[in-house]
């Protein structure tokens, strides 16, 4: 909601561009706001209050909705620490707003914790112990899918604090109460509360 509440917006990725509607009451219902283009292929977005983060191959940068400030990349390149992400293309699933000056980037092989410079602001990494499908996140848990079991996360801690033995499980929602449940011969749909 960029007008702080009045209006709601929808954001559509389309390859390298977002691009930014206002839903509106009015008889067209909508209008189109901006087109946001990005380095790279988008591969996932998301509202942060005003702001609009964009992930994309070992990237994340968050976007004003509104007007044309530049956008605040969340990997820094002159990190050196983080130079791992830049030299090969990594797939980004998610970032998390840890605090208003800290950010969890996870991407497909590991989640790293950085301020909003783009810097890492802690050593520890959050690895993953079997190839990331999918992610879901309710505070304070990150829920990483992968094809044999779900692992919880706790954001805060950095720690890795359950493991759920669901083979090809993927989430419905963003928060992960509701996923889906492949097996042989049917799907289910499964609710996850409090993990």
């Amino acid at each position: 909601q960029p007008h702080g509440g009045s209006s709601c917006c929808l954001c559509v990725a389309i390859k390298r561009t977002v691009q930014v509607y206002e839903i509106n009451k009015t008889r067209q219902k909508y209008r189109k706001m901006k087109d946001i283009q990005v380095p790279n292929q988008v591969q996932c977005i998301e509202m942060m209050s005003d702001r609009l983060c964009v992930g994309y191959p070992s990237c994340f940068a968050i976007y004003c909705v509104q007007g044309d400030a530049a956008p605040m990349t969340l990997v820094n390149a002159e990190d050196n620490s983080l130079s791992f992400l830049i030299q090969l293309p990594i797939d980004a699933m998610m970032a998390v707003e840890v605090s208003p000056k800290e950010y969890l980037l996870v991407f497909s092989i590991v989640g790293v914790y950085v301020d909003s410079n783009g810097n890492r602001s802690r050593q520890q990494e959050l690895m993953w112990p079997a190839p990331v499908l999918h992610v879901s996140y309710t505070s304070p848990n990150l829920a990483c899918y992968s094809e044999n079991s779900v692992f919880i996360f706790d954001v805060n801690s950095s720690e890795w604090v359950q493991t759920l033995c669901l083979k090809k499980t993927r989430p419905l929602t963003r928060d992960g109460s509701l996923n889906l449940l492949n097996t042989i011969d049917s799907q289910h749909i499964i609710y996850f509360e409090d993990l």
